[in-house]
């Protein structure tokens, strides 16, 4: 009997409850009105801020957030070797904040051909030396155009905020007689990381509530 009377309820009234009332069957539109709410668990699946999408980049429908998204590569040119001098510091400034995890240099076009050249680029944040992050420049490794020289490794001291510069001091300088290239500073760019956690979290959220309600799986 019950299930003649469901299929003629069905048939007749597109939303209605089954009997027993532990099941809401919904054949036609659900309207919420502003006063309303849907709940799962106590969690209100109601209207939120929306989020605001200024990236200018293409969505995905991935599951997974690439643990180098908010990775990058800063560049500070030194286009004449030649003009590196002790206690000079070259700067460059970010604009955002982040972390510096690495730092290396890079031959330019124009490579080392005199012998028994050198300096040292020291990574600094705002004047503050980081933990390694030490590059030895010498003739022998300033050369072919393209060869990268490694820096010490980075561990610690080496947060910046978006009005932070990143540095690097020169000294020990045997004064080059040509050459030329950049540095590069590997970065992650935590101010990106936290507004990419955020919409991660609520697009989580979202999706237990809609799962809540049976509305996705």
């Amino acid at each position: 009997m019950s299930d003649t009377t469901d299929a003629t309820q069905s048939s007749l009234v597109p939303n209605y409850m089954e009997q027993g009332g532990s099941v809401l069957v919904i054949g036609g539109d659900l309207l919420v009105t502003s006063s309303g709410k849907i709940t799962a668990a106590g969690t209100q699946a109601g209207p939120t801020t929306a989020l605001t999408d200024s990236t200018g980049g293409g969505g995905s429908s991935g599951g997974t957030l690439a643990a180098d998204v908010a990775t990058t590569l800063l560049i500070l040119p030194i286009p004449s070797l030649a003009a590196l001098a002790n206690a000079a510091t070259l700067k460059i400034l970010p604009g955002f904040a982040g972390k510096v995890t690495a730092v290396n240099f890079r031959v330019g076009a124009a490579p080392v051909t005199t012998g028994a050249k050198a300096a040292t680029l020291t990574a600094r944040v705002s004047g503050a030396a980081v933990t390694g992050g030490v590059v030895g420049l010498t003739s022998a490794n300033c050369t072919p155009a393209g060869a990268a020289v490694a820096g010490s490794a980075i561990t610690a001291a080496n947060s910046f905020l978006a009005t932070d510069t990143l540095e690097v001091a020169v000294s020990a300088v045997t004064t080059f007689a040509e050459g030329s290239g950049w540095v590069e500073f590997t970065v992650v760019n935590t101010d990106l990381a936290a507004a990419l956690s955020t919409l991660a979290v609520q697009s989580n959220a979202l999706l237990t509530i809609l799962k809540g309600i049976g509305a996705s799986s």
